[in-house]
C-alpha cells in the first residue's frame, strides 16, 4: 500500500516507533543526526530531506528505515530482513531434514485462536502435540517468529495511539542524571546500548551518567562496587571491592567525563594517590573520555604509585562490552574488556 508523507510526519512516526521499541525518545534532530550514521544513501537522503518535502510511496521503506536507526543506537545487531532471516532459518533447518512449516502453521491458528496471547511454553508444548514435530524445529519456529515480529515495522500501525508510554528521552541522558529501573543496576540497558552503538557521545554525556556506566561495568566485571555521592565525595567516585565485607577496597576509581580536548591533570593523579593511600586501597584508577596529561602518567610511575588509567579507547572497550549483542556468533560468548590496563 503506497503512503505520501511529509519528512516532518514521516520523522515523527518513526520516533514513536524507536521509542516503543527501544524505551528511548528521539526528537525530530536527534533523528536527523543519527541519519547521517545510516548506511543506506537513499535512506540518509529521505531522514536529512527538508521537513517539508514529500516522501513518495513512504510505507516502502518504513521497516527498512526504522531497522537502520535503530542498529543506529545499538538497538538491534543488523538491519538485515526478518523475511531473509527466517529464509535462511528454514534453509537450514531443511538441510538438516526438518520442515518448520506446520509448527509455524501452527502458530499462526494459535493466534487466531486466541488473539492477545503471549505465547510461551505451554503455546510451544502444544504445537508439539499438534504437530508432531520435535522441539528443536518448534523452537527454531518460535524464535524465527519473535524475530520476525521485532523487526517488522508497519507504518499503517503507527498510526494508531501512541504506545511508548516510559520511553525517557535521549535528551536525559546528556542533560540529568539517570537513576536505572533495575535496583540492582547502574545505568538501564537501553542507554548502555546506545552508547556502545554511538560511543563518539561518551564524552557529551552527564558526569553522573559517566559514573554510572563505570560502575555498571565493574558490577557486571564481578566487583562489589559503592557510588560516592557525588560533588562532595573528596574526589573518589567509585569504590570497589573485590567482595562484600572486604575491609578495603581493591580500587579507587575516580571518574573524568571530559570532552575532546580536555586532559586529566597531574594534580588529579597526585590526589588520587593521596586518596589511596588514606583509605588503605590496593590500587586507583583514573577512568576518562579524554586522556591523561603524560606528566600525570609519569609522575605515577616515577614515584611507583599504584594507579592504572583506562582513557577514551578502553572506556569505549567497557561499552561495547555491555551491549545487549555484545558476543561472539558462534560461541555466543560475551566479548570480554579487561577493568584495568595491562
Amino acid at each position: 500500500m503506497a503512503a505520501h508523507l511529509a519528512t516532518r510526519t514521516l520523522l515523527d512516526l518513526l520516533s514513536d516507533e524507536l521509542a516503543r521499541r527501544s524505551g528511548i525518545l528521539l526528537s525530530i534532530g536527534e533523528l536527523r543526526e543519527l541519519g547521517s550514521h545510516v548506511e543506506d544513501a537513499a535512506f540518509r537522503d529521505i531522514i536529512l530531506g527538508e521537513l517539508d518535502d514529500v516522501v513518495h510511496r513512504a510505507s516502502d521503506n518504513y521497516a527498512e528505515i526504522a531497522r537502520a536507526l535503530r542498529v543506529a543506537i545499538g538497538n538491534l545487531p543488523d538491519d538485515e530482513s526478518p523475511t531473509i532471516r527466517r529464509m535462511q532459518t528454514m534453509q537450514v533447518l531443511s538441510a538438516a531434514g526438518h520442515d518448520p512449516l506446520p509448527a509455524l502453521e501452527a502458530f499462526a491458528r494459535l493466534a487466531i485462536e486466541q488473539p492477545g496471547r503471549m505465547i510461551g511454553k505451554d503455546e510451544c508444548d502444544e504445537v508439539m502435540r499438534r504437530t508432531g514435530a520435535p522441539a528443536l524445529v518448534v523452537n527454531a519456529a518460535f524464535l524465527m517468529l519473535a524475530d520476525h515480529l521485532d523487526r517488522e515495522a508497519s507504518l499503517f500501525q503507527m498510526s494508531t495511539p501512541r504506545a511508548w508510554d516510559g520511553a525517557i528521552p535521549l535528551g536525559q541522558l546528556f542533560d540529568t542524571e539517570l537513576i536505572a529501573s533495575d535496583p540492582d543496576a547502574y545505568l538501564d540497558q537501553r542507554f548502555l546500548d546506545y552508547l556502545a552503538a554511538r560511543e563518539e557521545n561518551l564524552g557529551r554525556i552527564h558526569w553522573p551518567n559517566f559514573e554510572r556506566l563505570c560502575a555498571e561495568f565493574f558490577r557486571r566485571a564481578g566487583f562489589h562496587v559503592g557510588l560516592g555521592p557525588g560533588r562532595s565525595d573528596g574526589g573518589v567516585d567509585l569504590r570497589v571491592w573485590n567482595a562484600a565485607g572486604d575491609p578495603a577496597p581493591f580500587l579507587l576509581v575516580q571518574c573524568k567525563r571530559y570532552e575532546e580536548g580536555r586532559v586529566v591533570s597531574i594534580e588529579i593523579v597526585k590526589a588520587l594517590w593521596s586518596d589511596v593511600s588514606f583509605e588503605g586501597a590496593g590500587g586507583g584508577l583514573i577512568a576518562t573520555t579524554s586522556r591523561v596529561a603524560v606528566g600525570g602518567k609519569r609522575v605515577a610511575e616515577a614515584r611507583g604509585y599504584p594507579l592504572t588509567f583506562a582513557v577514551i579507547a578502553r572506556v569505549r572497550g567497557w561499552a561495547r562490552s555491555m551491549w545487549r549483542f555484545a558476543y561472539d556468533g558462534p560461541t555466543r560468548a560475551m566479548v570480554p574488556s579487561k577493568p584495568l590496563d595491562p
